[in-house]
């Protein structure tokens, strides 16, 4: 189980440098807050060698969720390490499309490989982006509810 505050506090004592963006991370050296320009978050993921997305919401006893992050990250051609969520391997391919942690020090250990592995890291990447522009569109997601409701 992947707790947001202890997850980063185990990442920051492996003496990964953790940039923190968003809200509840008051009290973190490296909390750079609220992204409120569309064009800064697209700046962050790019400029970012592993783009964390911790799937689980702040509160507890909540069912890890996809959320728009696992989507937009990919859609930049930047590199994904994520913590599990409900179905999200039936949109990624694990390993090779996105990279999903099990444990802290899973995330830990996927950290440290992917940060000195540019190579794969830009490949999964790369492999990401041409999955969402292949299937992850909003004109796919419109195409599918327009079906489901019988109007194509």
């Amino acid at each position: 189980k992947f707790v947001r505050s202890e997850t980063i506090n185990s990442l920051l004592d492996a003496g990964i440098k953790v940039d923190l963006f968003g809200n509840y991370w008051d009290g973190y050296d490296s909390w750079h807050g609220y992204i409120k320009e569309f064009a800064d978050i697209i700046s962050v993921f790019n400029t970012t060698r592993v783009n964390l997305s911790i799937s689980n919401p702040w509160h507890f006893g909540t069912m890890p969720q996809i959320k728009g992050r696992h989507f937009e990250i990919p859609q930049c051609q930047a590199f994904q390490l994520t913590t599990p969520a409900d179905d999200l391997t039936s949109y990624f391919v694990d390993g090779k499309e996105i990279i999903v942690a099990n444990s802290v020090g899973d995330m830990i250990d996927k950290t440290k490989y992917y940060l000195e592995n540019s190579r794969e890291r830009e490949a999964i990447a790369l492999a990401g982006r041409e999955r969402m522009l292949r299937d992850h569109q909003w004109s796919h997601r419109f195409e599918y509810i327009f079906k489901e409701v019988g109007i194509l």
